[in-house]
C-alpha cells in the first residue's frame, strides 16, 4: 500500500522498466530522478556515508554497509554444499566454481 500516488507510480515504472531521467555526463538512464541524484555522486565526488570505524567514506550506503563487514567477524553468505561462511557474496560464488566445475559463474 503507498501513501502517496507518486510513490505508487514510481514504484510500479519497476514492472515496465521505463527510464526516463537522462545522466547530463554519460547519459546513462534511470527510472527515476532520485536514482539519477544517486547516480550523479559519482561524478561530482560526493560521499555522504562515513564509517565510524576507520572514518573511510562512500557515496552509497550500501556501500557502507558492505565494508563494514570488515570491521565484524560477520559472514552472511554460506555455501549449501560445504557449508563454508563468507563474507561476500561474490566470494561464494567463485568459491561455488570448486563444486560445479564451471570457470565462468556469472557474477
Amino acid at each position: 500500500m503507498f501513501t502517496q500516488n507518486s510513490h505508487f507510480k514510481e514504484h510500479m515504472i519497476i514492472h515496465t522498466g521505463e527510464k526516463t531521467f537522462k545522466c547530463e555526463v554519460c547519459e546513462k538512464m534511470f527510472p527515476c530522478n532520485a536514482k539519477l541524484m544517486i547516480h550523479m555522486r559519482i561524478h561530482t565526488g560526493e560521499k555522504l556515508f562515513k564509517c565510524e570505524i576507520c572514518e573511510k567514506i562512500f557515496t552509497r550506503n550500501s556501500h557502507l554497509k558492505l565494508h563494514m563487514l570488515i570491521h565484524t567477524a560477520e559472514k552472511p553468505f554460506k555455501c549449501e554444499i560445504c557449508e563454508k561462511m563468507f563474507k561476500h557474496n561474490g566470494t561464494l560464488k567463485m568459491h561455488m566454481r570448486i563444486h560445479t566445475d564451471e570457470k565462468n559463474i556469472q557474477m
